[in-house]
């Protein structure tokens, strides 16, 4: 009798034990959706801005066409100028802002890196439409629900460029990179 009580109490036990770790999963799932701390939205920014600018860079001087080359300088001026302005937010908030392109963004510029004409351009414009995608979800998810008002601003005020970024990628891929849609 005393073992099936004990049985029975490490059972509930084990299943409390499930619903709580089920349910701490659920919570850590929904933040993913939320915007991201104002402080960690402005270090992942800066990341971005510097892997953008140095893979703008590979573009200028690796791309096999004039529409990779000229989107590759379209993004180092833009990027700089949003890095700027991340700067000045920064410094407004006493943010700690990232002092180059995260693990992520250098493994795309070092393979990247290794590539030269349509084989660059092919893999360049893939990450530049996948990486505006995710970048105009997180800057849409900050600027509809961000919890500072001078980020949730920046976000407005970057996502016009963000969305021109990725139609022209989109634009360059369809044509393998020329920018007219006839290969």
């Amino acid at each position: 009798m005393v073992q099936s009580l004990k049985r029975a109490v490490l059972g509930v036990l084990a299943l409390l034990l499930a619903a709580t770790w089920v349910l701490a999963e659920d919570a850590r799932d929904k933040d993913k959706d939320g915007p991201l701390d104002p402080q960690e939205f402005v270090k992942k920014v800066g990341h971005i801005n510097y892997g953008e600018i140095a893979a703008g860079m590979l573009a200028v001087q690796r791309g096999g066409s004039p529409g990779v080359k000229q989107y590759g300088m379209r993004l180092v001026e833009d990027h700089q100028k949003a890095n700027q302005d991340l700067t000045r937010l920064g410094a407004k908030k006493t943010f700690v802002l990232a002092g180059g392109p995260d693990e992520k963004h250098k493994a795309i510029g070092d393979k990247l890196a290794r590539l030269e004409g349509a084989a660059f351009d092919k893999e360049f414009l893939h990450h530049m439409v996948m990486g505006h995608k995710e970048a105009i979800r997180l800057f849409e998810t900050q600027a509809k629900s961000g919890k500072d008002a001078d980020v949730k601003s920046f976000a407005e005020m970057t996502l016009p460029t963000l969305r021109a970024h990725l139609k022209e990628a989109e634009k360059l891929q369809g044509g393998a990179g020329s920018g007219d849609k006839n290969p």
